[in-house]
């Protein structure tokens, strides 16, 4: 059996008041919804205003279709909102991520008692931790 895992869900509404607010919540709960039929168990995490955060947590990897929900979401409907009964289209932006349980750093910018810039991920260091704040990058990055 597969080790359980955890999946983080965050939803941000985009501009448009009530109607991306509501957008959003309504993700929120299909989302719910979908961990209930899959016997996941989850729970909400405190988040600024608007945005819903969610964490899931599975047993048998089925999980990872949470994974393929990143991304802006759209929503075209008469907006409950509008009492001119207009149509409207809302934006929310979904991201998924399983956390680690090291948050290691990408990148780290050492001014004292040395000057370094070293990239954890990709291995490379440089000495130029000014230039690269003035915009000037270490060889290893405009090679891309």
């Amino acid at each position: 059996m597969e080790k359980a895992k955890v999946v983080i869900v965050e939803i941000t509404p985009g501009a448009g008041g009530e109607e991306s607010q509501a957008f959003a919540r309504m993700l929120a709960g299909a989302y719910k919804k979908r961990a209930a039929r899959q016997g996941w168990t989850f729970a909400e995490i405190p988040c600024p205003d608007g945005i819903q955060c969610l964490a899931f947590k599975a047993e048998d990897g089925s999980h990872k279709s949470l994974l393929a929900e990143g991304g802006v979401h759209r929503l075209v409907r008469i907006s409950p909102f509008d009492k001119q009964h207009r149509r409207h289209t809302s934006f929310a932006t979904v991201e998924v991520r399983e956390p680690s349980a090291i948050n290691m750093p990408i990148r780290s910018y050492v001014f004292d008692p040395y000057r370094m810039v070293q990239d954890h991920r990709e291995g490379w260091e440089s000495e130029g931790v000014e230039g690269f704040f003035e915009g000037r990058l270490p060889e290893t990055l405009r090679r891309r």
